[in-house]
């Protein structure tokens, strides 16, 4: 009798365990589908500002050393 109360706990805690796995899966999934469209703006925006604080003057990031000075 002991061994069959011993066994039930056992497949209990591991149903549990089953659930919580599949629910942290999916709570993974929903979020990470929430916050994509959010870092792909921050991102972007990164981007841009970046951008237009290296290349205020619309020039390259490298000039050759032989070019003539402005």
């Amino acid at each position: 009798m002991r061994e069959f109360l011993a066994d039930e706990k056992a497949q209990a805690t591991t149903e549990y365990v089953l659930i919580l796995a599949v629910l942290v899966t999916l709570a993974i999934l929903v979020v990470r589908d929430l916050i994509r469209p959010i870092l792909a703006r921050f991102t972007d925006s990164l981007s841009k500002t970046i951008t237009e604080k290296m290349f205020k003057d619309g020039g390259t990031m490298h000039t050759s050393p032989f070019s003539p000075p402005k």
